[in-house]
């Protein structure tokens, strides 16, 4: 059966993540997205905040 085009979409999204992070991650700028939300947290940070939460939909 072949996917549906808003099937690939995720793999897309994913795909251009990884392929383009530089010039994704480089058009924002990381101080002013920190001055507009200062409770930005990293990714490590929010991990170990929510590891009960995304331990609870494992088990």
């Amino acid at each position: 059966m072949w996917a549906s085009r808003s099937d690939q979409q995720p793999a897309k999204m994913f795909q251009f993540y990884a392929e383009d992070s530089d010039r994704f991650t480089g058009d924002r700028g990381l101080d002013l997205v920190r001055e507009l939300n200062p409770e930005l947290k990293s990714f490590d940070d929010w991990l170990a905040e929510h590891k009960n939460q995304l331990k609870a939909t494992i088990n």
